[in-house]
């Protein structure tokens, strides 16, 4: 059986669960008002009792069948960190564009979680949590080296659809009140939480209980709209320009849901890895199949290293670090960025960008002006 395979069967066998549950009460009721007239022999009874040993062995299978693989790490208050007021949460958005961290936009991160519970998702890629060293490093950073008080710190360990459809895990993103994904391998990001409870805990975060969410490195990969998600491998900027329609340049959609972050794709790494063209050539991709996503304009978001841009949930953004965060538009019509799947000639008038450490930009309007 496939992992999808597996995945689809959890609702059966939620109902199967819940038959068991009222069969297994109406036996018992029919045991204790009958047994004296109906069974009379010890051997019919002890029949019974083991028929409601195989009920409770399939109840202990669904749950080890739910949590497989499940290893996390925590800090802090094990419990469920309760807001008297959720509205003073205000969601926002961390894209951190990989190596050194920068204390003053995780500072900035935590403050929004008004002092609950911080979810760290470690990407685990198809591997054993202990083959990774210092799978907990952010419990230590968030909890208590940056001064600020938050109640928990908890990392996931993600190695498996099985995990991210997991009501557990599922229950602990619900209730969290800032939620990180570290670096890694965007796709298994992508591979292991789209259509899954896990995503669709995230909806909830999101959209409804209006929670922080960050991620550095693939974990900001994933944050836009869409996303390069590395399916095949990643892929360098004289293949991507050469032809947004190689096999190794796939996109996909929505993993995430933040409304500020519509018709985005993000990108990391950015100079240190020369990233500036295949952002481009993705943001053309994006575009030219746009008639099937009904807008006409895209944008990009490229960070460097070491820089991390944090944009709060009104669109205003502010770059931290010690490089440069990159801020993409384009403004011609669309045919004029892709032709025949080939990226065609670009002019400064096509693409608007704006970097800059340390200042403000207001990401909505549609001109990104700065803010002092």
């Amino acid at each position: 059986m496939s992992m999808m395979d597996e995945i689809n069967t959890l609702p059966l066998l939620d109902m199967l669960c819940l038959i068991m549950v009222y069969f297994k009460i109406l036996t018992y009721f029919c045991i204790e008002k009958y047994a004296p007239t109906l069974f009379k022999t010890v051997i019919l009874r002890l029949k019974f009792r083991f028929f409601f040993l195989q009920i409770e062995h399939t109840f202990a299978l669904k749950h080890l069948y739910l949590c497989a693989d499940y290893h996390s790490w925590i800090v802090g208050n094990p419990g469920d960190f309760k807001l008297a007021d959720e509205s003073v949460l205000d969601g926002g958005v961390l894209l951190a564009g990989g190596s050194t961290d920068q204390d003053e936009a995780y500072r900035w991160f935590l403050t929004r979680a008004r002092g609950g519970d911080v979810i760290v998702i470690r990407d685990g890629k198809e591997e054993n949590y202990d083959d990774y060293p210092n799978n907990d490093a952010y419990n230590k950073y968030f909890y208590s080296d940056l001064g600020v008080q938050v109640d928990s710190v908890e990392t996931i360990f993600l190695n498996s659809r099985t995990v991210a459809d997991s009501s557990e895990v599922a229950r602990k993103i619900r209730q969290a009140e800032a939620i990180f994904f570290t670096g890694g391998d965007q796709w298994y990001y992508y591979k292991y939480i789209d259509n899954t409870r896990f995503q669709d805990a995230l909806d909830y975060a999101i959209e409804v209980k209006k929670v922080v969410v960050g991620g550095t490195s693939a974990g900001c990969a994933i944050q836009g709209e869409f996303v390069f998600t590395a399916e095949v491998d990643s892929i360098i900027t004289s293949e991507a320009l050469a032809d947004p329609y190689d096999a190794k340049l796939t996109i996909g959609r929505n993993l995430l849901r933040h409304t500020i972050l519509k018709n985005t794709i993000t990108d990391t790494h950015y100079n240190e890895r020369g990233r500036q063209g295949r952002h481009i050539a993705f943001m053309a991709r994006v575009l030219k199949d746009s008639l099937d996503y009904n807008f006409s304009i895209v944008r990009g978001i490229g960070v460097d290293e070491q820089t991390v841009v944090c944009i709060e949930s009104s669109g205003l953004a502010r770059v931290f670090g010690n490089r440069d965060a990159y801020f993409l538009q384009q403004n011609s019509q669309q045919e004029a960025m892709v032709e025949s799947g080939i990226l065609c000639t670009l002019t400064k008038e096509d693409i608007l960008a704006i970097w800059h450490r340390n200042k403000k930009i207001n990401w909505v309007n549609r001109q990104l002006n700065y803010f002092t």
